[in-house]
């Protein structure tokens, strides 16, 4: 109704304007007033308790402490069903693998046997002079890794040790009662039954394998370069080490979970430890400790690569020679060696 009024008055003025000669006014029609809503929604706001965050869950630290024992379970269930903590023999370190000493010992007698049906051609035969020379070295040097672990242990435990297979007389560990059984004990169950072997090929390089199986394989190489028994036991007692120390296994967690040039620091610390045990199984096998920092240094050629898992021989020269490691294989030296002089047998400053 209201429009068409305006629309009325809109014709009547528009006709009395061509009358009296005005311009119309402009047509104002009468629209029916609406309403917006115009206000503004105010945010809601939360405490952040002054860092910053409106939940708890959006804190990265609240989260952290939240899941953390979630994180304490599952890794504790890991390690109960897959995993194994067990000591370092000599040098006391704990150490978590993933792989059981069967399941070591039977993929080391695989790929040992793998290796010497492949390479049969160039093994040395079983009688050959510097076969039965390396095993027989061999032999005194496991010897004396069982007599230091049980005497250390077991201060009244007999062992009678067989020549054919050295390592039954830890059977004996299994079968007695420990005292202090809730303390962790160095691991010595792989050794149960270990058969020993060493094995000579024909090869120039000046360097030396091992397997957990208590497998050893020497090539013709180094036997040009270590001449004397002593440094042919420095060679070997660091390879007795690595399966003492189980390193295949520890090292299945730095292959699965660190890229290459970050495994080298851990490869290297078990190269490390491997040369510390070897220090202690060269004096308990009557052997001068000392006599492993020359041998070493031999080896100075092969080890100068940039991503080696060995130390630079200077840096491994120094580490045997401290203070604490040369003194207890020299104590340890001393007690199988009293005859021995301690201080003229080799002119080498540590």
């Amino acid at each position: 109704m209201n429009c068409l009024t305006s629309l009325c008055r809109y014709t009547a003025s528009r006709h009395i304007s061509r009358v009296i000669g005005r311009r119309p006014p402009a047509l104002r029609l009468s629209l029916p007033t609406r309403h917006y809503c115009t206000f503004q929604l105010r945010p809601v706001t939360h405490s952040t308790h002054g860092h910053g965050y409106s939940r708890w869950y959006y804190d990265p630290r609240k989260v952290a402490v939240a899941t953390l024992p979630l994180i304490i379970c599952i890794g504790g269930a890991v390690i109960a069903d897959y995993g194994y903590i067990e000591m370092v023999p000599f040098t006391n370190r704990i150490n978590f693998v993933l792989r059981s000493p069967l399941e070591e010992r039977e993929l080391g007698e695989s790929r040992f046997a793998y290796l010497k049906d492949k390479y049969t051609s160039i093994i040395l035969d079983s009688h050959h002079p510097d076969t039965l020379r390396l095993n027989n070295i061999t032999l005194k040097l496991v010897r004396a890794v069982h007599s230091h672990l049980i005497i250390n242990s077991h201060e009244d435990t007999t062992v009678m040790l067989d020549r054919g297979n050295a390592g039954s007389a830890l059977e004996v560990l299994r079968r007695r009662k420990l005292r202090n059984t809730w303390r962790v004990q160095p691991a010595t169950g792989h050794l149960n039954g270990l058969k020993w072997e060493v094995v000579v090929v024909k090869d120039k390089r000046v360097t030396m394998w091992s397997y957990p199986a208590g497998k050893i394989i020497v090539p013709t190489g180094l036997l040009q370069v270590f001449s004397t028994d002593a440094e042919v036991a420095t060679m070997i007692a660091h390879e007795i080490g690595h399966v003492l120390a189980r390193h295949w296994a520890e090292k299945i967690i730095y292959n699965k979970c660190l890229p290459g040039p970050l495994r080298v620091p851990f490869f290297r610390r078990v190269e490390r430890e491997a040369d510390q045990i070897g220090m202690m199984i060269l004096a308990a096998a009557g052997f001068d400790p000392r006599v492993a920092l020359p041998a070493f240094e031999k080896l100075e050629d092969s080890h100068r690569r940039l991503f080696s898992s060995h130390t630079l021989i200077k840096n491994r020269s120094q580490f045997l020679s401290s203070s604490k490691i040369m003194k207890e294989a020299l104590e340890l030296y001393r007690e199988v060696s009293p005859d021995q002089d301690i201080e003229g047998s080799l002119s080498v400053r540590f």
